[in-house]
């Protein structure tokens, strides 16, 4: 199985970014040794020592939008891809009453009102929470993975994609979309941003980018294994607690989600894949001639389609696109 294979690899390009970090949080200790027990130490420790380092609950939605910020700036400096003009993507406290089953989603503009606002919605700790609970979210989305979940989920993420398919010609593609193309290009743009320079090869941020995109592999492993094969939930929580370093309360919800939510889970790492696959092949077809902006200009302005449409779609518009939007 492709996902099984790709968390192998994550862990140990995990443990290769954690072992050089381990000098600067635990400059007294000693790197554990290096056996299967030692690297899942050093990763485990490195991250709960990047995760301490974060903002305060009541600043939450204002380093969103700070982040916010920084990231269009290096989207339009480094020409990632033109950004919806104009920008109607609004970075909000996340209503009280649905706080405390997710840190920030994106709520988009319908797609037949054109001029509506987006919101990107981002959750302060419920106000019925003790120290420890609060401490724990913060720490989960502490200040670098807050980076890597605001590319997911507005810049150049979810906002960006979905006001690109709100303005496609075809209602049948504003109104249905595809959650495999939609959270495919999400996951895409986690690592696509930092392999262009974005945190200017900061290696937490780029642990973190890794510890996320472990929870997407893992979930595609979970939602196959619940569902096609003798799993049990004890089996299911040691994958998700003893490999992809996911919290145990994250895990037992994860576990209820891909029991109602058959395959949906398996949209971040399927689509994700098909992004980089259809990507790796126009850049070997176009060679010196491919440009990263006209190229993401190209594939958003097809809408939220299946993506394996997405080749030949692409291939008609690709000759058509101007220089410049």
């Amino acid at each position: 199985m492709d996902a099984e294979h790709l968390l192998a690899r994550l862990e140990r390009d995990m443990y290769v970014i954690a072992r050089q970090l381990w000098g600067r949080y635990f400059p007294l200790r000693a790197l554990p040794p290096d056996d299967a027990e030692g690297r899942r130490r050093v990763v485990s420790e490195v991250l709960g020592a990047v995760g301490r380092e974060h903002g305060k609950p009541e600043d939450l939605a204002a380093d969103a939008r700070a982040t916010v910020a920084r990231i269009k700036r290096f989207i339009v400096e480094r020409k990632i891809l033109p950004l919806p003009k104009p920008d109607r993507c609004q970075v909000i406290e996340m209503p009280e009453f649905q706080r405390g089953n997710s840190t920030a989603y994106l709520n988009p503009a319908p797609p037949l009102d054109l001029q509506a606002a987006s919101f990107y919605a981002v959750s302060p700790p419920p106000k019925d929470w003790d120290a420890a609970r609060v401490e724990s979210l913060l720490a989960e989305y502490n200040r670098h993975l807050l980076q890597v979940l605001t590319i997911h989920e507005a810049y150049p993420g979810h906002y960006v994609q979905l006001a690109y398919a709100n303005e496609n010609p075809s209602l049948i593609r504003r109104v249905l979309g595809s959650g495999v193309y939609i959270e495919g290009w999400a996951v895409y743009c986690e690592q696509m941003m930092l392999d262009q320079g974005y945190g200017d090869g900061d290696l937490p941020l780029r642990l973190s980018q890794l510890k996320f995109y472990l929870r997407a592999v893992g979930n595609a492993i979970l939602d196959h294994k619940l569902h096609c094969t003798p799993m049990t939930d004890d089996a299911a929580m040691a994958l998700l607690v003893g490999r992809a370093f996911q919290s145990e309360g994250e895990a037992r919800l994860k576990i209820i989600r891909a029991k109602q939510t058959s395959c949906q889970l398996s949209t971040y790492f399927v689509g994700r894949t098909a992004m980089f696959a259809l990507r790796r092949q126009v850049q070997h077809e176009l060679g010196d001639r491919f440009d990263l902006s006209r190229y993401h200009q190209a594939v958003l302005e097809q809408g939220s389609v299946p993506v394996k449409y997405l080749p030949e779609l692409l291939r008609a518009r690709w000759s058509a696109l101007p220089a410049g939007r």
